[in-house]
């Protein structure tokens, strides 16, 4: 009889190794303004709903606020066994994907030269992808937000 015995160092053996492979980000701009990027480090907002961004329009004193288009991200991360004791066990890496993603549209805002997103949609998949002829275990995830610029002061 063949006896396992697994030590299980969950910060350790299952450290968040999250080495994101690649990840991409795109616009549509709504309208034919056209503005520029807000500084490298410009914090951009994330809003639930439009209704959140009217409360703190109202909040900070703002004239409003204008959509200037919506913005897309993706991102994906090989997910490799881990050995712990005898066992094979796969990390998933779906949520170290999904923050990837929502740093991507958050910075392709910035590069729309927005303030804030909302209606954030992020759908994730932890499974086997297919690169060329290739198949491996990975996370992917893929977002959506529309983005928006403050108008007035505040």
């Amino acid at each position: 009889m063949r006896t396992c015995v697994i030590v299980v160092c969950v910060g350790l053996a299952l450290s968040c190794s999250s080495s994101i492979m690649s990840s991409s980000s795109e616009f549509i701009r709504s309208g034919y303004e056209v503005y520029p990027p807000r500084p490298e480090h410009h914090e951009v907002h994330v809003f639930l709903d439009a209704a959140e961004v009217e409360w703190y329009v109202n909040d900070t004193e703002r004239e409003g606020y204008e959509v200037i288009g919506l913005v897309f991200a993706d991102a994906r991360a090989e997910e490799k066994p881990t050995k712990i004791g005898c066992l094979n066990v796969v990390e998933s890496k779906a949520s170290a994907v999904e923050g990837k993603v929502m740093e991507e549209l958050s910075e392709e805002a910035r590069k729309l030269g927005a303030d804030g997103i909302f209606d954030v949609s992020v759908d994730s998949y932890s499974g086997t992808c297919r690169t060329g002829t290739e198949e491996e275990n990975c996370a992917r995830a893929y977002g959506m937000a529309t983005a928006i610029r403050f108008t007035g002061s505040g």
